[in-house]
């Protein structure tokens, strides 16, 4: 199953008139439907039969200690995630997206942290364990990133979530740019193809429970290497709310830009898992750069795979 990623802001549905049946139209014969990213909007109902196969569910890098520490702020985010997931049972999909992962504003650009994966992994199984008390024919799949939490570079860390998660359909999504950026030396697509195979041996057996894959590259090998204190120090000195978090906007999307993985070597990683959902998870800043990013993917993607 190949899809794409698509999200119901107004921002992405304007591209289509704001018409779900047009969205479907131009994807007819090249994927079979959409990952649906929900921003806060929850109507549904113009939204066609079979488009929507899989729901990534909200993320929020920066949890953890609120969920710690604030009652209120445990039982919203429970919330949330509950009435999300019916949504998901609503549009009947075959797959939800959970992150495993956290940061700290400042930790995202000096990349130190004094938190570490089991901190953000038991978090992350309380929420779950709270939200989908009920099983149903979903496969629930965690992403991988590259800061604390989920990131698959540990066989023993991924074995401790799947056995602590009380959820029967569960397993993971690996996205191939977030765990490429596990790897500050990693110069070119080449290099990146063999550091995901190897990572992903390296999980021996439990690399069984990879069931997606969120296809993309990260082309930041310069950027990660850079020292970047002062945009930090800017976000703090800067006093408008919108231009302050630009400001974080940017330094993540020149880490993790979602760019099409244009190398044919692409199918060594989906033979070696065989995933069961091939997502093209790609940002584009504008419609016809989406488009051309997808079109651009499609072609390295062999059909046989």
């Amino acid at each position: 199953m190949i899809l794409c990623n698509f999200s119901n802001t107004d921002y992405s549905l304007e591209w289509y008139d704001y018409k779900w049946g047009n969205l479907n139209a131009y994807l007819k014969g090249k994927t079979d439907g959409i990952e649906l990213l929900l921003h806060g909007n929850y109507n549904i109902s113009h939204i066609p039969d079979n488009i929507v196969k899989g729901l990534h569910l909200s993320y929020f890098p920066t949890w953890l200690n609120s969920y710690k520490n604030d009652e209120n702020y445990r039982e919203e985010i429970i919330e949330k995630y509950k009435k999300e997931y019916e949504v998901a049972k609503k549009l009947k999909v075959k797959y939800m997206v959970f992150h495993i992962s956290h940061v700290e504003l400042k930790d995202a650009f000096y990349f130190k942290y004094d938190y570490n994966n089991l901190d953000v992994i038991n978090g992350v199984i309380d929420i779950v364990n709270s939200v989908f008390s009920d099983d149903s024919d979903i496969d629930l799949l965690f992403e991988n990133l590259w800061w604390p939490g989920l990131t698959l570079l540990s066989k023993e860390e991924l074995d401790y979530v799947i056995e602590n998660i009380n959820y029967k359909n569960s397993g993971v999504m690996l996205d191939l740019s977030h765990l490429i950026l596990t790897n500050k030396n990693i110069k070119n697509i080449e290099e990146g193809t063999e550091y995901i195979i190897d990572t992903v041996n390296n999980l021996e057996t439990s690399s069984r429970h990879i069931k997606g894959m969120h296809i993309n590259y990260a082309d930041s090998n310069q950027y990660l290497n850079m020292c970047h204190k002062s945009k930090y120090k800017d976000f703090l000195n800067e006093e408008d709310e919108i231009k302050k978090m630009n400001i974080v906007y940017k330094h993540i999307g020149n880490i993790d830009s979602h760019k099409p993985f244009n190398s044919k070597s692409l199918n060594k990683i989906i033979d070696l898992i065989k995933p069961k959902y091939k997502v093209i998870e790609l940002i584009g800043k504008n419609k016809t750069q989406w488009e051309g990013y997808l079109e651009n993917q499609l072609k390295y993607i062999e059909s046989s795979s």
